[in-house]
């Protein structure tokens, strides 16, 4: 469970679900459901990031900003400002990942794919 899960979890308070064992069942799978949907409407679980010319901002996912350290903690901004500065990555948007360390990216659209 991500520490959003748990927050929404918490917030279902006892005497809106009850006490017992199927009460506190019901009540963590409605925050993961909770979770997951905010998640969604907040552009899903990836870093995106959107890049125009020498300008470019990453988008963080909702759970990160929960977790211990949170958007400090991030080791994408760094990854990216170093492939953005040396070119490696165009205008457009991708989806980056780390894969022991090293940064991936898919380009999800460009500017001129019309």
């Amino acid at each position: 469970m991500t520490e959003m899960e748990q927050i929404i979890a918490r917030s279902l308070i006892d005497n809106l679900l009850g006490a017992s064992a199927f009460a506190v069942s019901i009540r963590l799978e409605i925050a993961e459901t909770v979770a997951r949907a905010l998640e969604e409407a907040a552009g899903g679980p990836d870093h995106l990031v959107q890049i125009q010319g020498q300008d470019w901002v990453v988008q963080h996912p909702l759970h990160e900003r929960f977790e211990p350290g949170g958007l400090i903690a991030c080791k994408f901004t760094e990854l990216v400002a170093v492939a953005v500065g040396q070119g490696a990555m165009g205008e457009g948007t991708h989806r980056v990942t780390l894969d022991r360390g090293v940064l991936l990216w898919d380009e999800i659209s460009c500017p001129n794919s019309d």
